[in-house]
């Protein structure tokens, strides 16, 4: 099913927190709405799930709205930090809370086959979101939302377990939303991400649209690690201070090139003094300083050592935003839509 949200508000009394969401999760769709803290998410995540009133907006379920519906009649899972187990429960009779009959097959599927009489303290943490994940699933939900579910693992386990959650809930055909502020989350999991900036959507995207091509500068410095040169740009080529660079996509004008650390590259190019380097075993990150004082990260395969002099150059066309104004970050006019 598709779940659809239209000009969504809500708040806290006086105190709006979302202003004016609109976004659509396709069928079998898996989208993440990223956000720092204080963005919105979680009450975003729990105008959706009926736990808090909007002020105005509709929630639907294809094509159905939903909006004044108790949470018990939605027909949307929800999947909650830390898993939130009854701790009473044995894992089979937590995920036939959710619907009976369906505790062993769907144990199976989330890769916990005979585990329906252990207990919940009995479970790690990442068999505990399993579990609840299982639970989610259970009634046949319409869609399901899941509530910073790997916050508490780490970081080993972390990737792992959302892996598995991904893989689960492609193979049911879940209609999902994945509420989280992991960057590197967002984007290995989700067939779309939507960026939530002080109660608006700032653009919703392509994992690799997002990355490559975001819609503004906080954007741009949000997801990943970016340098913003300041340059002038007709359309086809930017000048900045390592030269005249070819534009992939973006404004013209006044500009701002996205820069990521992947896209410089060191020889035949402006001379810079190489500052400090972060080995990561795959990759080293150096920090580089040209002439005027602008510092840059490169990621190479290998860096020269803290002091070195070397040049740089960018390695392909670069994406331009314009450059930020007091408003444009919130503007309530940018949506959240599907494209294409």
């Amino acid at each position: 099913m598709s779940l659809s949200l239209t000009g969504l508000h809500a708040g806290y009394g006086r105190a709006e927190v979302l202003h004016g969401i609109d976004l659509d999760v396709g069928p079998g769709e898996l989208v993440s709405v990223l956000g720092a803290s204080g963005s919105g998410k979680t009450t975003l995540l729990r105008v959706v799930a009926g736990l808090h009133p909007a002020t105005s907006g509709t929630v639907s379920l294809d094509g159905r709205d939903v909006t004044r519906l108790r949470p018990e009649k939605r027909r949307i899972g929800l999947v909650p930090q830390e898993g939130a187990l009854f701790g009473h429960l044995d894992v089979a009779r937590n995920v036939e809370y959710g619907a009976r009959g369906r505790a062993a097959e769907l144990l199976e599927l989330v890769g916990l086959g005979g585990f329906e009489k252990r207990m919940p303290h009995e479970l790690s943490g990442g068999q505990r979101q399993r579990v609840a994940l299982a639970r989610a699933l259970a009634p046949g939900p319409a869609a399901v939302l899941l509530d910073e579910p790997f916050a508490g693992l780490d970081a080993a386990l972390r990737s792992e377990v959302r892996a598995d959650v991904a893989r689960v809930l492609r193979e049911c055909g879940a209609t999902a939303v994945l509420i989280t502020h992991d960057q590197d989350e967002a984007l290995s999991v989700s067939d779309r991400v939507a960026v939530l900036h002080a109660g608006v959507l700032v653009q919703t995207a392509t994992p690799r649209e997002l990355y490559r091509s975001p819609a503004t500068a906080w954007v741009a410095g949000f997801v990943g690690e970016a340098a913003l040169l300041p340059g002038v740009s007709d359309g086809r080529c930017v000048r900045t201070v390592l030269g005249d660079l070819p534009v992939r996509s973006g404004s013209a004008g006044e500009v701002l090139a996205v820069l990521r650390p992947e896209d410089l590259r060191l020889g035949e190019g402006v001379p810079a003094t190489v500052r400090s380097v972060d080995y990561l075993g795959h990759s080293a990150l150096a920090r580089v300083e040209l002439a005027n004082g602008t510092r840059l990260t490169a990621r190479l395969p290998d860096a020269p050592a803290p002091g070195t002099a070397v040049q740089l150059r960018v390695a392909e066309a670069v994406h331009t935003v314009p450059p930020p104004s007091a408003n444009s970050e919130v503007s309530p006019g940018t949506r959240g839509r599907r494209s294409g």
